[in-house]
């Protein structure tokens, strides 16, 4: 069935198609509802048949709803919903419907099967078993949206087969011409629905409808062929013959028509799209841009920076500590605790460390005196000295060697700063072995050849035998050939399981085929109709230019 809106662009249609067969089903009889301005007609069709409904709507609006009953029960609901008013060109298919058992929502086919435990009833009542309904909304005016009111829904309706299982209580069924003896049943076999497709489903189907009523109704009442040839109807539609039927014209209240980007003048929309579109500023910079003056806060002290030719003259290693701080301004004070994590007092090492450095460079800067004879009676005394007094003995020397010139420079530096004592500090605790292995230690020649350090390996890969090459290629063969072996296997599952679904999916690509032939007729019609638009327009712009 076919139905046009008087004035606008919009139209829509919408046929009962069976599953295993491409084109849509006849129709017969077709007539208006007067109690709801529905679109009727009888299609034929047989037990066992796997009904679904296909259709398309196209023109301007803003949304697009529709919903899928069967037998009088609302089974799915779909929409489109554009930000502003465009030109729809939308699908109003559905293939599967939704029921409840016992084991939660499904969405399954439906099937023809006999209509049973039930009396049929001749009268004005709406008809509900043994039709395919399908109710069409859209936005004809902005900001008209109602509810779907009073109609069952499948969530909240059991089998529709208990009557038929249990054998229990009677229907009464009424009807206008033809009495129904099909009705629909599903098929239970079927995984439920799991996470959250349940509740979106069932907010499809209580989300409010465009419009203040529905655009169009199409009903479908699905007969035998001989009980519909028996009533002498005409063909309303031949899907071998489109011009069989001509399009229904609704009967509307003329609204002003849509214009193509107008959008919803409700107050919430606007506010919500003006956030969206232009979002608000912070008022404060990003943390990434703010500067941080606490991290160079402990760096800069008061008092003038200390003079490392005075270095040489502190008499203990506290002290040099404390005037060796401010010499590297560039590190703070955390990454300088952070360095030595293994001590107690992560603040000491440091400062014995550049203690110990101070007084072996200012050893070294030392100008060498001639050879004394009393240097070989200090080494004794050096050697001999506690850990507990080393810093001490350390310092004496370079505080006479200030004091009295040359009479203690005469102990040579390597004496004082041996490479094993300057890794012992104060307190009795050991350095990390990476400060005690600042001094290289030359490697003896006295140690015997198997002791001394070898060469590394050359990292150069040694070339592989053609025999070597051989077996791993072989291996490399046989382990393709068997990966093949297992993909063919899974390939043969899959084929099998395939089977049942090539039919659905020759039946997908024909009616593909035809949707796309549609749309390049209807294409090639705007096409023409754009052209010949253009060619009155310029026509008239000549017009008007020569007068």
């Amino acid at each position: 069935m076919r139905v046009i809106e008087r004035d606008t662009d919009r139209k829509a249609q919408v046929n009962i198609f069976v599953k295993g067969q491409v084109q849509a089903l006849e129709e017969y009889g077709e007539y208006v509802d007067p109690k709801d301005n529905a679109i009727c007609c009888y299609v034929p069709i047989d037990e066992g048949h796997q009904p679904k409904v296909g259709g398309r709507f196209s023109g301007k609006t803003l949304a697009v709803a529709y919903d899928t009953f069967v037998d009088g029960i609302l089974r799915k609901a779909g929409s489109h919903v554009a930000k502003s008013v465009i030109l729809h060109n939308r699908k109003l298919d559905t293939e599967t419907f939704l029921c409840k058992t016992s084991k939660g929502i499904i969405d399954t086919d439906i099937t023809v099967t006999p209509l049973e435990h039930a009396v049929t009833i001749q009268n004005d009542a709406p008809e509900t078993i043994g039709t395919i309904e399908l109710r069409l909304y859209i936005t004809r005016q902005l900001g008209d949206w109602h509810e779907i009111g009073k109609v069952k829904k499948y969530y909240a309706h059991e089998s529709d087969m208990k009557d038929k299982d249990t054998g229990g209580i009677e229907q009464k069924v009424g009807y206008n011409r033809i009495a129904p003896i099909f009705r629909m049943s599903f098929e239970k076999d079927t995984t439920p629905l799991e996470d959250n497709q349940p509740k979106i489903y069932q907010r499809r189907a209580d989300a409010k409808r465009p419009g203040t009523e529905p655009w169009a109704i199409f009903r479908f009442h699905y007969r035998t062929e001989a009980e519909i040839r028996e009533e002498k109807m005409s063909m309303s539609f031949d899907p071998d013959d489109k011009d069989i039927g001509e399009a229904h014209t609704l009967v509307l209240e003329p609204l002003p028509p849509l214009t193509i980007g107008a959008k919803p003048l409700s107050k919430n929309d606007g506010d919500v799209s003006s956030r969206s579109e232009s979002p608000m500023l912070p008022n404060t910079p990003a943390k990434s841009a703010q500067p941080i003056p606490k991290i160079s806060s402990p760096i800069k002290k008061p008092g003038p920076p200390p003079n490392p030719s005075e270095a040489t003259t502190m008499s203990s290693p506290k002290d040099q500590a404390q005037a060796a701080t401010p010499e590297a301004p560039s590190v703070p004070t955390a990454d300088m605790t952070a360095k030595v994590p293994c001590l107690p007092e992560s603040s000491t090492k440091p400062a014995n460390a550049l203690a110990e450095k101070s007084v072996a460079v200012a050893k070294a800067t030392t100008k060498k005196p001639p050879p004394s004879p009393l240097a070989p009676e200090k080494k004794p005394l050096q050697t001999s000295i506690t850990p507990a007094k080393e810093e001490a003995a350390k310092s004496a020397p370079v505080t006479t060697n200030t004091a009295n010139g040359q009479k203690k420079s005469d102990t040579p530096p390597v004496a004082v700063v041996p490479s094993k004592r300057s890794s012992t500090t104060t307190n009795g605790m050991t350095p990390e072995p990476k400060r005690a292995k600042s001094v290289p230690t030359p490697v003896p020649t006295s140690l015997p050849p198997s002791t001394l350090p070898t060469a590394p390996r050359s990292s150069t890969p040694k070339t592989l035998s053609i025999e070597r090459q051989l077996a791993d290629q072989r291996k490399k063969l046989e382990d393709m050939r068997r990966r093949r072996a297992e993909t063919a296997k899974k390939q043969a599952d899959i084929d099998t399981q395939m089977g049942p679904y090539k039919q659905r999916m020759a039946e997908e690509l024909d009616r593909l085929n035809r949707e796309m032939i549609e749309e390049e007729s209807a294409y090639t019609e705007e096409a023409e109709h754009y052209s010949a638009s253009v060619e009155v327009l310029e026509e008239f712009k000549k017009a008007d230019a020569s007068t």
